[in-house]
């Protein structure tokens, strides 16, 4: 048997990996040496970026004037639950922001996007992504985080998507609360025209002598009784026929009077709703409770030259070796005549 040829097992041995580093090691090292170089400089040529974060508790989203009015002890300054922290992440990301921030902070120049491009919206989706980052933190906080290559900038940027996510906030409660306060004005316009009409009808029965009618009816049968029993034929007939005469409205007063006290109990509902809809137009609560405000940052955050050069070495080492092993294992096979 040859002595030369290593089976699999000695192939793996610790040992045998040691005497090939040994022998590889000019190499081994002139290459992490070279990789570790060639990326310490090229960390240098990238362009160092600052790290700015603003964080905020989302705000309950409940009707501000059903909170003032009807619940007038319950608190407007709660923090908000997770599906108000949800709402707030989707405000901070929509398109609405970002391009706002795009046009405002000229990103489209300090990205190299070309506004107006074919695709260019698309690129601006990817790299506004990679430099704006909002998260929920384990506490129930938003965290707005933004990297730009001023730290000046990074803050102003963090800040001002805090503040837009309030504008669209307003904005679609006021544009909600406006619609709702249209259709509610035009439904308390046809209640009062409703009312009107019924007033109308009651004081032409008026007019006819129907002012009071179950009074009416009530006073004249006491009267009627008391001159038949009087003898006053003549007057009881009087009073009999001003009862006949009352009597063929009695049940069309009655049912506006009825009618009348329903339509403006519903126009008291409706302006009550009304003022509620109005103090949701008129509100100025925001979506959220800035916690920390971002401050411009004097020390970058990226890149962190020590972790690229540190993961470039670690890397060609873990490649060279692999190389070496599979060079050495290769020249035994073929002088084992193997292969």
């Amino acid at each position: 048997m040859n002595n030369s040829t290593l089976t699999p097992s000695q192939e793996l041995d610790s040992s045998n990996l040691l005497v090939t580093m040994y022998r590889w090691r000019k190499t081994i090292i002139i290459s992490v040496i070279l990789v570790g170089i060639i990326s310490a400089a090229a960390s240098f040529l990238i362009t160092p970026k600052y790290k700015s974060t603003a964080t905020m508790f989302p705000a309950r989203d409940n009707s501000i004037g059903e909170q003032l009015m009807e619940a007038p002890n319950r608190s407007l300054i709660q923090y908000g639950e997770e599906e108000d922290g949800e709402y707030l992440m989707q405000l901070l990301e929509s398109a609405e922001i970002r391009n706002k921030i795009a046009d405002q902070f000229d990103l489209w120049t300090s990205y190299g996007i070309q506004k107006g491009a074919p695709q260019s919206k698309g690129y601006m989706q990817l790299a506004y992504s990679e430099s704006v980052n909002v998260e929920a933190t384990k506490f129930g906080s938003i965290n707005v985080t933004v990297l730009d290559k001023d730290p000046e900038k990074a803050a102003a940027i963090a800040n001002k998507i805090s503040e837009l996510a309030d504008s669209l906030h307003l904005e679609m409660r006021k544009k909600r609360a406006l619609s709702v306060l249209e259709t509610a004005k035009q439904s308390q316009a046809a209640i009062q025209e409703e009312i009107k009409m019924m007033k109308d009808s009651i004081k032409t029965l008026a007019d006819k002598g129907v002012f009071s009618f179950e009074e009416q009816i009530l006073g004249m049968s006491k009267s009627y009784g008391k001159a038949l029993a009087a003898g006053q034929n003549d007057k009881a007939s009087k009073i009999k026929a001003e009862m006949a005469s009352i009597s063929q409205f009695g049940a069309d007063y009655l049912s506006l009077l009825i009618h009348l006290e329903l339509a403006s109990a519903r126009e008291a509902h409706l302006l009550k709703r009304i003022n509620i809809f109005q103090t949701e137009y008129d509100s100025q609560l925001p979506a959220q409770m800035t916690v920390d405000a971002a401050e411009p940052s004097d020390k970058k955050a990226y890149p962190i030259r020590w972790l690229i050069v540190a993961m470039s070495t670690i890397s060609t080492l873990i490649f060279v070796l692999a190389f070496v092993l599979i060079w050495e294992t290769f020249s035994r096979l073929k002088k084992s005549g193997l292969i």
